[in-house]
């Protein structure tokens, strides 16, 4: 059904643009039967030739867009070589940090360690060579090697921000979808079991535990159940997409970002996705003064959340907030420590056996902070705005 509507769309724009550039049937076809997959555009098509697909399926192609917000998206330019940053309120700018990783497979999945925001974790489709990096510099370092399961490719990873269990993804494309959960200490993985997913391309998890793929054989958004696997349809997610992209969540916006490739357009988009049907919002294309940029993972420094009981959640409350100067906490139980920590999970300021209420709280620079605070009821925290 797939490539009978590409077919379809190839007809009616060959009505409309066939003196408009000069591009051959043997391209044309070779686009129509291209096979869905995680890998990249440049495994198929010259760089010339991308570009000649792209100025076609693009001519008199529109769509509304919308604005987005939020934190930083990491991850690999791959047509670039490149690993950086965006801000997906601004695509028009890639902040680049380093080269990315060097390897004769494809950079296909990462995510960025919760209990450690500076540092991510990287494999690659194929073969399966596994890479920590550091997202400040972006160094990468070889861990060794941990093959996805037999006849599948790695295409997404993406930690459990609660329990800090790591989660993979794969897929051979034709039926099977495999999540697994990875031991970065053994080098090993441990399937969870099938998705019944035709082609799953990534994984993300909200702060509440729940973890979202979507197919790139059907172009269905699912929702998975991460103790068996089992993948339950949400809905289309209204385009085309093949080649290796990735979903991610951004706490500090309760948003669910798609980076991902656009097949039908050839080019590189950021979207935003409903997770009650899956249908997606096209913020833009992904740095459009350079087309066909493509990321086939994206990570943002989302904190560990801290597992606590419901009497440790509502034993405390904080007031101004946002706040400036000074902090009034009110607590039911003495507060043994208070700490304020940073988006990067750095403790910047924090307080022992405290005898006051009042915390000087004025060397902390403006910006969003977890004040984490541990009573003899147990330890839980709570967003904090610094003006």
């Amino acid at each position: 059904m797939k490539r009978f509507l590409l077919f379809s769309a190839f007809c009616l724009l060959g009505c409309v643009f066939i003196n408009a550039q000069s591009i051959s049937e043997d391209l044309l076809t070779r686009y129509t039967n291209l096979e869905t997959n995680g890998k990249s555009p440049s495994h198929y098509f010259t760089q010339e030739e991308q570009s000649m697909l792209r100025e076609y399926l693009q001519t008199n192609a529109s769509q509304d867009t919308q604005e987005g917000g939020g934190a930083l998206i990491y991850g690999p330019r791959n047509n670039a070589a490149e690993f950086g940053s965006f801000d997906p309120t601004d695509l028009t700018v890639f902040n680049t940090i380093g080269p990315s990783l060097v390897t004769a497979d494809f950079e296909s999945s990462g995510d960025i360690d919760p209990s450690n925001l500076t540092m991510g974790y990287v494999l690659t489709l194929s073969t399966g060579e596994f890479n920590s990096i550091d997202i400040t510099t972006g160094t990468y370092t070889s861990m060794g090697t941990i093959s996805p399961p037999p006849g599948q490719d790695w295409n997404g990873l993406e930690f459990d921000p609660a329990t800090r269990t790591l989660y993979g993804i794969s897929s051979d494309f034709s039926g099977t979808s495999s999540l697994s959960t990875i031991d970065v200490g053994s080098m090993s993985y441990t399937l969870v079991g099938d998705t019944g997913m035709q082609g799953a391309i990534s994984i993300a998890i909200t702060s509440s535990g729940d973890m979202y793929s979507y197919d790139v054989v059907d172009d269905n958004f699912y929702s998975i159940d991460t103790s068996t696997g089992a993948a339950t349809l949400l809905g289309p997610i209204g385009f085309d997409a093949n080649f290796g992209q990735d979903l991610e969540w951004d706490d500090s916006s309760g948003t669910m970002y798609m980076v991902c490739y656009n097949a039908g357009i050839f080019e590189g988009e950021v979207r935003t996705v409903d997770l009650g049907n899956g249908f997606t919002t096209l913020l833009g294309n992904l740095i459009p003064s350079e087309s066909g940029t493509q990321m086939a993972w994206a990570a943002i420094q989302n904190p560990e959340i801290l597992s606590v009981s419901e009497n440790a959640q509502n034993s405390f409350s904080i007031a101004p907030n946002p706040a400036q100067g000074q902090l009034e906490v009110s607590s039911r139980s003495n507060i043994e420590q208070i700490a304020f920590v940073n988006l990067l999970g750095q403790t910047v300021l924090q307080f022992q056996n405290p005898s006051s209420s009042t915390f000087n709280i004025s060397e902390l620079h403006s910006g969003v902070y977890f004040v984490v605070v541990t009573t003899e009821l147990g330890t839980s925290n709570v967003k904090l705005v610094v003006e």
